[in-house]
Protein backbone atom coordinates (compact mmCIF):
# COMPACT_ATOMS: atom_id res chain seq x y z
CA UNK A 1 0.00 0.00 0.00
CA UNK A 2 2.80 2.27 1.19
CA UNK A 3 4.33 1.80 -2.83
CA UNK A 4 1.17 1.86 -4.30
CA UNK A 5 0.43 5.72 -2.16
CA UNK A 6 4.11 6.45 -3.88
CA UNK A 7 3.00 5.71 -7.26
CA UNK A 8 0.43 7.78 -7.01
CA UNK A 9 1.64 10.58 -5.13
CA UNK A 10 3.99 11.08 -8.27
CA UNK A 11 1.34 9.78 -11.18
CA UNK A 12 -0.92 11.69 -10.74
CA UNK A 13 0.73 15.25 -11.18
CA UNK A 14 2.46 13.60 -14.01
CA UNK A 15 -1.08 13.29 -15.81
CA UNK A 16 -2.40 17.16 -14.57
CA UNK A 17 1.09 18.25 -15.89
CA UNK A 18 0.57 16.82 -19.19
CA UNK A 19 -3.34 17.86 -19.25
CA UNK A 20 -2.14 21.46 -18.03
CA UNK A 21 0.61 21.41 -20.66
CA UNK A 22 -1.58 20.46 -23.79
CA UNK A 23 -4.81 22.95 -22.75
CA UNK A 24 -3.08 25.60 -24.36
CA UNK A 25 -3.97 24.28 -27.55
CA UNK A 26 -7.64 23.83 -26.50
CA UNK A 27 -7.75 27.21 -25.08
CA UNK A 28 -6.80 28.13 -28.49
CA UNK A 29 -9.39 26.26 -30.32
CA UNK A 30 -11.76 27.56 -27.77
CA UNK A 31 -11.52 30.83 -28.87
CA UNK A 32 -10.81 30.37 -32.63
CA UNK A 33 -13.92 28.56 -32.51
CA UNK A 34 -15.97 31.93 -32.75
CA UNK A 35 -14.02 33.05 -35.70
CA UNK A 36 -15.15 31.33 -39.77
CA UNK A 37 -15.35 28.04 -40.73
CA UNK A 38 -12.17 28.26 -42.82
CA UNK A 39 -10.24 29.71 -40.10
CA UNK A 40 -11.11 26.87 -37.43
CA UNK A 41 -10.02 24.45 -40.33
CA UNK A 42 -6.67 26.04 -40.02
CA UNK A 43 -6.41 26.20 -36.82
CA UNK A 44 -7.44 22.18 -36.82
CA UNK A 45 -4.34 21.30 -39.53
CA UNK A 46 -1.98 23.02 -38.10
CA UNK A 47 -2.60 21.38 -34.68
CA UNK A 48 -2.28 18.11 -36.03
CA UNK A 49 0.88 18.99 -37.43
CA UNK A 50 2.12 20.56 -33.84
CA UNK A 51 0.42 18.13 -31.69
CA UNK A 52 2.60 15.22 -34.01
CA UNK A 53 5.98 16.93 -33.08
CA UNK A 54 5.05 17.24 -29.72
CA UNK A 55 4.20 13.48 -29.27
CA UNK A 56 7.53 13.03 -30.98
CA UNK A 57 9.22 14.61 -28.17
CA UNK A 58 7.37 13.30 -25.26
CA UNK A 59 8.02 9.68 -26.99
CA UNK A 60 11.71 10.70 -26.90
CA UNK A 61 11.45 12.10 -22.97
CA UNK A 62 9.88 9.49 -21.59
CA UNK A 63 12.92 7.18 -22.62
CA UNK A 64 15.30 9.69 -21.07
CA UNK A 65 13.16 9.91 -17.96
CA UNK A 66 13.71 5.85 -17.69
CA UNK A 67 17.77 5.90 -17.61
CA UNK A 68 17.52 8.98 -15.99
CA UNK A 69 15.87 8.09 -13.10
CA UNK A 70 17.75 4.86 -12.77
CA UNK A 71 20.46 6.51 -12.51
CA UNK A 72 19.40 8.78 -9.54
CA UNK A 73 17.99 5.74 -7.78
CA UNK A 74 21.17 4.06 -7.83
CA UNK A 75 22.55 7.42 -6.39
CA UNK A 76 24.66 8.31 -9.37
CA UNK A 77 24.51 11.79 -9.59
CA UNK A 78 26.33 12.68 -12.48
CA UNK A 79 25.63 10.33 -14.71
CA UNK A 80 21.67 11.43 -13.84
CA UNK A 81 22.60 15.12 -14.87
CA UNK A 82 25.04 13.77 -18.28
CA UNK A 83 21.94 12.04 -19.16
CA UNK A 84 19.71 15.19 -19.11
CA UNK A 85 22.41 17.77 -20.60
CA UNK A 86 22.77 14.90 -23.44
CA UNK A 87 18.93 14.96 -24.00
CA UNK A 88 18.91 18.82 -24.02
CA UNK A 89 21.93 18.95 -26.81
CA UNK A 90 19.81 16.65 -28.84
CA UNK A 91 16.14 17.82 -28.35
CA UNK A 92 17.25 21.96 -28.97
CA UNK A 93 18.97 21.25 -32.45
CA UNK A 94 16.89 18.71 -33.31
CA UNK A 95 13.85 21.16 -32.62
CA UNK A 96 15.13 24.21 -34.54
CA UNK A 97 16.13 22.04 -37.53
CA UNK A 98 12.61 20.63 -37.14
CA UNK A 99 11.23 24.51 -36.96
CA UNK A 100 13.20 25.80 -39.85
CA UNK A 101 11.60 22.67 -42.23
CA UNK A 102 8.00 23.76 -41.26
CA UNK A 103 9.12 27.62 -41.32
CA UNK A 104 10.42 26.76 -45.35
CA UNK A 105 7.87 24.21 -46.30
CA UNK A 106 4.60 24.64 -44.23
CA UNK A 107 2.83 24.35 -47.49
CA UNK A 108 4.22 21.04 -48.00
CA UNK A 109 3.28 19.77 -44.51
CA UNK A 110 -0.12 21.64 -45.18
CA UNK A 111 -0.81 19.07 -47.97
CA UNK A 112 -0.48 15.94 -46.39
CA UNK A 113 -3.96 16.65 -44.88
CA UNK A 114 -5.81 18.64 -47.49
CA UNK A 115 -5.53 20.30 -50.58
CA UNK A 116 -8.34 22.57 -50.35
CA UNK A 117 -6.78 26.19 -51.16
CA UNK A 118 -9.09 28.39 -49.21
CA UNK A 119 -7.41 26.61 -45.86
CA UNK A 120 -4.26 26.53 -47.15
CA UNK A 121 -4.49 30.51 -47.44
CA UNK A 122 -5.00 30.25 -43.83
CA UNK A 123 -3.19 27.45 -42.49
CA UNK A 124 0.44 28.73 -43.84
CA UNK A 125 0.74 31.86 -41.72
CA UNK A 126 -0.73 29.82 -38.45
CA UNK A 127 1.87 27.49 -39.03
CA UNK A 128 4.51 29.74 -39.67
CA UNK A 129 3.58 31.37 -36.74
CA UNK A 130 3.26 27.94 -34.24
CA UNK A 131 6.57 26.90 -35.60
CA UNK A 132 8.46 29.30 -33.91
CA UNK A 133 7.38 27.86 -30.29
CA UNK A 134 8.29 24.20 -31.67
CA UNK A 135 11.92 23.76 -30.11
CA UNK A 136 10.10 25.39 -26.61
CA UNK A 137 7.78 22.92 -26.72
CA UNK A 138 11.05 20.15 -27.00
CA UNK A 139 12.24 22.04 -24.17
CA UNK A 140 9.55 22.02 -22.28
CA UNK A 141 9.59 17.74 -22.30
CA UNK A 142 12.94 17.32 -21.58
CA UNK A 143 12.52 20.38 -18.35
CA UNK A 144 10.20 17.95 -17.14
CA UNK A 145 12.07 14.81 -17.94
CA UNK A 146 14.62 16.72 -14.97
CA UNK A 147 12.32 16.69 -12.89
CA UNK A 148 10.38 13.69 -12.91
CA UNK A 149 13.06 11.62 -13.07
CA UNK A 150 14.26 12.90 -9.25
CA UNK A 151 10.42 12.35 -8.04
CA UNK A 152 9.57 15.93 -8.31
CA UNK A 153 6.20 15.83 -10.57
CA UNK A 154 4.27 18.65 -8.55
CA UNK A 155 6.39 21.33 -9.46
CA UNK A 156 6.30 21.31 -13.28
CA UNK A 157 2.66 20.75 -12.86
CA UNK A 158 2.02 23.51 -10.47
CA UNK A 159 3.88 25.93 -12.91
CA UNK A 160 1.98 24.71 -16.07
CA UNK A 161 -1.17 25.51 -14.14
CA UNK A 162 0.05 28.67 -12.85
CA UNK A 163 0.93 30.44 -16.54
CA UNK A 164 -2.06 28.41 -17.73
CA UNK A 165 -4.58 30.18 -15.47
CA UNK A 166 -2.85 33.16 -15.77
CA UNK A 167 -3.03 33.44 -19.56
CA UNK A 168 -6.66 32.89 -19.93
CA UNK A 169 -7.94 35.48 -17.72
CA UNK A 170 -5.53 37.86 -19.47
CA UNK A 171 -6.67 36.62 -23.10
CA UNK A 172 -10.73 36.67 -21.43
CA UNK A 173 -10.47 40.43 -20.76
CA UNK A 174 -8.47 41.72 -23.53
CA UNK A 175 -10.59 42.36 -25.95
CA UNK A 176 -13.02 44.62 -23.12
CA UNK A 177 -10.37 46.05 -21.02
CA UNK A 178 -7.48 46.35 -23.16
CA UNK A 179 -4.87 48.53 -20.54
CA UNK A 180 -5.89 46.37 -17.35
CA UNK A 181 -3.16 44.38 -16.11
CA UNK A 182 -3.62 41.41 -13.82
CA UNK A 183 -0.98 40.61 -11.31
CA UNK A 184 0.26 37.15 -10.05
CA UNK A 185 3.42 36.43 -7.67
CA UNK A 186 6.35 34.41 -8.03
CA UNK A 187 6.18 33.32 -4.66
CA UNK A 188 7.33 30.00 -2.63
CA UNK A 189 6.61 27.42 -5.11
CA UNK A 190 5.62 29.61 -7.92
CA UNK A 191 8.89 31.42 -7.94
CA UNK A 192 10.91 29.24 -10.21
CA UNK A 193 9.87 30.16 -13.68
CA UNK A 194 9.24 27.77 -17.04
CA UNK A 195 12.46 26.90 -18.12
CA UNK A 196 13.97 28.76 -21.36
CA UNK A 197 10.72 29.81 -23.40
CA UNK A 198 8.65 26.87 -22.99
CA UNK A 199 5.80 28.89 -21.84
CA UNK A 200 4.96 32.90 -22.16
CA UNK A 201 3.20 35.38 -19.86
CA UNK A 202 0.21 37.48 -22.13
CA UNK A 203 1.50 41.14 -22.75
CA UNK A 204 -1.19 42.08 -19.50
CA UNK A 205 0.59 39.83 -16.73
CA UNK A 206 2.51 41.61 -14.37
CA UNK A 207 4.66 39.75 -12.49
CA UNK A 208 5.53 40.11 -8.93
CA UNK A 209 8.82 38.09 -7.96
CA UNK A 210 9.15 37.81 -3.82
CA UNK A 211 12.55 38.08 -2.94
CA UNK A 212 12.07 36.56 0.49
CA UNK A 213 14.26 33.93 0.32
CA UNK A 214 17.35 35.71 -0.97
CA UNK A 215 20.28 36.43 0.60
CA UNK A 216 20.38 40.07 1.71
CA UNK A 217 23.46 40.29 2.40
CA UNK A 218 25.35 39.72 -0.91
CA UNK A 219 24.57 40.86 -4.34
CA UNK A 220 21.17 39.42 -5.71
CA UNK A 221 23.10 37.88 -8.81
CA UNK A 222 26.02 36.40 -6.71
CA UNK A 223 26.50 33.06 -7.79
CA UNK A 224 28.63 32.30 -5.27
CA UNK A 225 25.64 32.75 -2.46
CA UNK A 226 23.83 29.33 -1.49
CA UNK A 227 20.38 31.27 -1.84
CA UNK A 228 21.19 34.17 -5.01
CA UNK A 229 22.41 31.44 -7.06
CA UNK A 230 19.54 30.19 -8.71
CA UNK A 231 16.78 32.89 -7.29
CA UNK A 232 18.98 35.27 -9.60
CA UNK A 233 18.03 33.19 -12.16
CA UNK A 234 15.01 32.95 -11.40
CA UNK A 235 14.83 36.95 -11.66
CA UNK A 236 16.67 36.98 -15.09
CA UNK A 237 14.20 34.48 -16.67
CA UNK A 238 10.65 35.76 -15.63
CA UNK A 239 12.47 39.01 -17.17
CA UNK A 240 12.17 37.23 -20.26
CA UNK A 241 9.16 35.66 -19.84
CA UNK A 242 7.56 38.99 -18.90
CA UNK A 243 6.10 41.94 -20.54
CA UNK A 244 5.89 43.28 -16.80
CA UNK A 245 7.89 42.46 -13.92
CA UNK A 246 7.89 43.95 -10.68
CA UNK A 247 9.57 42.84 -7.54
CA UNK A 248 8.59 42.75 -4.10
CA UNK A 249 12.10 43.25 -2.13
CA UNK A 250 12.50 42.82 1.40
CA UNK A 251 14.63 45.65 4.10
CA UNK A 252 15.69 44.43 7.79
CA UNK A 253 15.59 41.14 9.54
CA UNK A 254 11.67 40.21 9.76
CA UNK A 255 12.67 37.50 12.75
CA UNK A 256 15.06 39.52 14.54
CA UNK A 257 14.64 42.56 13.70
CA UNK A 258 16.95 44.32 15.96
CA UNK A 259 19.78 42.72 14.16
CA UNK A 260 22.75 44.75 12.31
CA UNK A 261 21.45 44.58 8.64
CA UNK A 262 24.42 44.07 6.70
CA UNK A 263 22.62 45.22 2.96
CA UNK A 264 24.58 48.73 2.88
CA UNK A 265 27.34 47.08 -0.03
CA UNK A 266 24.53 45.20 -1.73
CA UNK A 267 21.36 47.23 -2.24
CA UNK A 268 22.73 49.40 -4.94
CA UNK A 269 24.14 46.60 -7.08
CA UNK A 270 20.75 44.61 -6.54
CA UNK A 271 18.89 48.61 -7.84
CA UNK A 272 21.62 47.99 -10.86
CA UNK A 273 20.97 44.27 -11.35
CA UNK A 274 16.76 45.26 -11.12
CA UNK A 275 17.34 47.37 -14.25
CA UNK A 276 19.16 45.45 -16.39
CA UNK A 277 16.74 42.57 -16.05
CA UNK A 278 14.04 44.62 -17.09
CA UNK A 279 12.60 45.26 -13.57
CA UNK A 280 9.67 48.05 -13.89
CA UNK A 281 9.23 48.67 -10.50
CA UNK A 282 9.75 47.40 -6.27
CA UNK A 283 7.21 47.10 -3.63
CA UNK A 284 9.66 47.41 -0.47
CA UNK A 285 8.60 45.62 2.30
CA UNK A 286 9.44 46.02 5.94
CA UNK A 287 8.40 46.93 9.25
CA UNK A 288 5.99 49.37 10.15
CA UNK A 289 7.81 50.23 13.09
CA UNK A 290 10.98 52.08 13.91
CA UNK A 291 13.71 49.86 12.85
CA UNK A 292 17.04 50.65 15.23
CA UNK A 293 19.71 49.62 12.40
CA UNK A 294 19.47 53.16 10.28
CA UNK A 295 16.04 52.85 9.49
CA UNK A 296 16.53 55.99 8.04
CA UNK A 297 19.90 56.11 6.26
CA UNK A 298 18.55 53.16 4.26
CA UNK A 299 15.01 54.30 3.63
CA UNK A 300 16.88 57.45 2.21
CA UNK A 301 19.48 55.54 0.13
CA UNK A 302 16.87 53.13 -1.15
CA UNK A 303 14.29 56.06 -2.33
CA UNK A 304 17.30 57.69 -4.43
CA UNK A 305 18.51 53.96 -6.01
CA UNK A 306 15.07 53.38 -7.13
CA UNK A 307 14.83 57.03 -8.97
CA UNK A 308 18.29 56.30 -10.46
CA UNK A 309 18.69 52.83 -10.52
CA UNK A 310 21.94 53.00 -12.25
CA UNK A 311 23.88 54.91 -9.67
CA UNK A 312 27.44 54.55 -9.70
CA UNK A 313 29.12 53.84 -6.75
CA UNK A 314 30.83 57.51 -6.41
CA UNK A 315 27.19 59.21 -6.57
CA UNK A 316 26.30 56.00 -3.58
CA UNK A 317 28.93 56.72 -1.39
CA UNK A 318 28.03 60.42 -1.38
CA UNK A 319 24.55 60.31 -0.38
CA UNK A 320 25.22 57.91 2.38
CA UNK A 321 27.89 60.33 3.82
CA UNK A 322 25.93 63.54 2.84
CA UNK A 323 22.86 61.62 5.23
CA UNK A 324 25.16 60.40 8.02
CA UNK A 325 26.54 63.62 8.22
CA UNK A 326 23.32 65.73 8.07
CA UNK A 327 21.32 63.30 10.48
CA UNK A 328 24.39 62.19 12.81
CA UNK A 329 26.47 64.58 13.05
CA UNK A 330 30.28 65.92 13.06
CA UNK A 331 30.91 62.41 14.09
CA UNK A 332 29.45 60.86 10.86
CA UNK A 333 32.25 59.23 9.82
CA UNK A 334 32.87 56.86 12.84
CA UNK A 335 29.57 55.63 11.95
CA UNK A 336 30.63 55.13 8.44
CA UNK A 337 33.35 52.96 9.67
CA UNK A 338 31.26 50.84 11.61
CA UNK A 339 28.95 50.03 8.51
CA UNK A 340 31.85 49.11 6.71
CA UNK A 341 33.16 46.97 9.14
CA UNK A 342 29.89 45.84 10.40
CA UNK A 343 29.01 44.77 6.34
CA UNK A 344 32.10 43.02 6.33
CA UNK A 345 31.47 40.77 9.00
CA UNK A 346 27.77 40.16 8.16
CA UNK A 347 29.29 39.46 4.39
CA UNK A 348 30.78 36.19 5.93
CA UNK A 349 27.51 34.37 5.81
CA UNK A 350 24.48 33.44 3.88
CA UNK A 351 21.11 33.91 5.00
CA UNK A 352 17.61 34.73 4.34
CA UNK A 353 15.74 37.89 5.94
CA UNK A 354 13.46 35.32 7.75
CA UNK A 355 16.98 33.71 10.05
CA UNK A 356 17.77 35.11 14.05
CA UNK A 357 21.04 36.95 14.58
CA UNK A 358 23.44 33.97 14.19
CA UNK A 359 22.55 33.03 11.12
CA UNK A 360 24.15 37.03 10.18
CA UNK A 361 27.03 36.57 12.23
CA UNK A 362 29.74 34.32 13.34
CA UNK A 363 29.73 35.82 16.75
CA UNK A 364 33.98 34.37 17.04
CA UNK A 365 34.59 36.30 14.20
CA UNK A 366 32.74 39.62 15.29
CA UNK A 367 34.48 39.13 18.96
CA UNK A 368 37.58 40.65 18.48
CA UNK A 369 36.30 43.79 16.79
CA UNK A 370 33.86 44.77 19.78
CA UNK A 371 36.35 47.30 21.32
CA UNK A 372 36.63 49.03 18.09
CA UNK A 373 33.17 49.00 17.06
CA UNK A 374 32.22 50.33 20.54
CA UNK A 375 34.70 53.11 20.04
CA UNK A 376 33.35 54.27 16.84
CA UNK A 377 29.95 54.82 18.49
CA UNK A 378 31.80 56.37 21.86
CA UNK A 379 33.69 58.79 19.46
CA UNK A 380 29.84 59.67 17.42
CA UNK A 381 28.08 60.30 20.32
CA UNK A 382 31.13 62.68 21.78
CA UNK A 383 31.34 64.42 18.73
CA UNK A 384 27.40 65.25 18.58
CA UNK A 385 26.46 68.73 18.23
CA UNK A 386 22.90 68.66 19.97
CA UNK A 387 20.52 67.02 21.59
CA UNK A 388 18.47 64.95 18.37
CA UNK A 389 21.92 64.40 16.98
CA UNK A 390 22.94 62.35 20.29
CA UNK A 391 19.29 61.00 20.52
CA UNK A 392 20.10 59.83 16.64
CA UNK A 393 23.30 57.96 17.18
CA UNK A 394 21.71 56.57 20.56
CA UNK A 395 18.96 54.64 19.06
CA UNK A 396 21.11 53.42 16.34
CA UNK A 397 23.68 52.05 18.91
CA UNK A 398 20.45 49.78 19.90
CA UNK A 399 21.38 47.84 16.72
CA UNK A 400 25.23 47.12 17.33
CA UNK A 401 24.46 46.68 21.73
CA UNK A 402 21.80 43.92 20.56
CA UNK A 403 24.54 42.12 18.57
CA UNK A 404 27.10 42.65 20.99
CA UNK A 405 25.36 41.45 23.63
CA UNK A 406 24.91 37.99 21.44
CA UNK A 407 28.54 38.24 21.10
CA UNK A 408 30.02 38.66 24.38
CA UNK A 409 27.29 35.77 25.91
CA UNK A 410 29.78 32.98 25.82
CA UNK A 411 32.82 35.17 27.45
CA UNK A 412 31.27 37.19 30.05
CA UNK A 413 28.37 35.01 31.33
CA UNK A 414 28.52 30.97 30.45
CA UNK A 415 32.24 31.14 31.02
CA UNK A 416 32.57 34.38 33.17
CA UNK A 417 33.44 34.99 36.98
CA UNK A 418 30.27 36.36 39.32
CA UNK A 419 31.54 40.06 38.12
CA UNK A 420 31.41 39.53 34.70
CA UNK A 421 28.03 38.13 34.59
CA UNK A 422 26.61 40.74 36.91
CA UNK A 423 28.19 43.46 34.26
CA UNK A 424 26.99 41.36 31.92
CA UNK A 425 23.54 41.24 33.56
CA UNK A 426 23.77 44.72 33.98
CA UNK A 427 24.23 45.59 30.20
CA UNK A 428 21.27 43.47 29.39
CA UNK A 429 19.14 45.81 31.50
CA UNK A 430 19.80 48.85 30.21
CA UNK A 431 20.10 47.43 26.49
CA UNK A 432 15.92 46.31 27.37
CA UNK A 433 15.38 49.53 29.17
CA UNK A 434 16.60 51.47 26.03
CA UNK A 435 14.16 49.17 23.73
CA UNK A 436 11.48 49.97 25.33
CA UNK A 437 12.46 53.96 25.55
CA UNK A 438 12.67 53.82 21.62
CA UNK A 439 9.92 51.61 21.27
CA UNK A 440 12.20 49.40 18.99
CA UNK A 441 11.15 46.65 16.33
CA UNK A 442 12.37 43.62 17.72
CA UNK A 443 10.06 41.06 15.14
CA UNK A 444 6.78 40.71 12.81
CA UNK A 445 5.79 39.20 15.50
CA UNK A 446 6.00 40.78 18.84
CA UNK A 447 6.36 44.07 19.95
CA UNK A 448 9.38 44.97 22.60
CA UNK A 449 7.02 44.68 25.66
CA UNK A 450 6.15 41.12 24.61
CA UNK A 451 9.24 39.60 24.23
CA UNK A 452 10.68 37.05 26.60
CA UNK A 453 13.40 39.52 28.73
CA UNK A 454 15.56 37.73 30.41
CA UNK A 455 18.63 39.41 31.61
CA UNK A 456 20.49 36.05 32.01
CA UNK A 457 19.99 34.82 28.42
CA UNK A 458 21.27 36.46 25.15
CA UNK A 459 18.89 38.88 23.41
CA UNK A 460 18.17 36.55 20.38
CA UNK A 461 16.54 34.44 22.91
CA UNK A 462 14.30 36.83 24.18
CA UNK A 463 11.73 35.95 21.23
Amino acid sequence: RDVSRQIYRMLIPMILENILTTSASLITSAMVGRLSALEISAQGVGGRITNTYLSLFKGLAIGVTVVAALYFGEGRRDKCRRTVEQAFATAIPLGLLITALVAAFPTWFIHLFTDDADILSYAVGYLRLTAMGLPFVAITCFVTTAFQSQGNTKTPMLIAGLVNIVNIVCETFEEEYPNVKFATWAYTWSSMPPKEGTMTLHKNVVLVYNTLVLCPAHEYSDDTCEYNDTSAKYIRRWGELAEHLYLWDHSGAFTDAMTPFPDFDSIRPNANYFYDNDVEGVFMNSHSERLADFCELRNFLLSRLYRKPQMTEEEYRYHMNGFLKAYYGDGWQYLRSYIDKISELGNSKCHTFHSPTGAYYDYDEVLPYVELLDGYWDKAEAMATDADQLDHIKFSRLSWTYLKQNVLYESMYNSGNEALQLEYRQANQALYDAMLKYDACVSEQYDVDEINFSPSTKPEDWQ
